[in-house]
């Protein structure tokens, strides 16, 4: 069964904490009594990791570029001087 865009964002409301007091006790109560809501939150919740473990992952390969322009590149010589100057001391 299709999860309905409204309990998508109540269930992404719940994750990220951004629900009323009455409105957490009502989902915790639905929580309880619902194995299927129970199911939905839990991948929600490992699709939240996955897209985070990706964003990650993309933001280490971006690092390794820039630091390979800086270390490698002969228009950042100035730089790479600089550094290894600091570090030699």
């Amino acid at each position: 069964m299709r999860t309905s865009l409204r309990e998508t964002k109540q269930i992404e409301d719940w994750l990220l904490h951004e629900i009323t007091l009455p409105d957490r006790l009502v989902m915790e109560a639905n929580i309880i009594i619902s194995p299927a809501l129970q199911e939905n939150i839990m991948w929600q919740q490992h699709t939240y990791d996955v897209i985070q473990a990706y964003g990650r992952a993309l933001l280490v390969q971006e690092i390794k570029e820039v630091e390979d322009r800086l270390f490698h590149s002969s228009a950042f010589s100035a730089f790479q001087k600089r550094i290894k100057a600091i570090f030699k001391k």
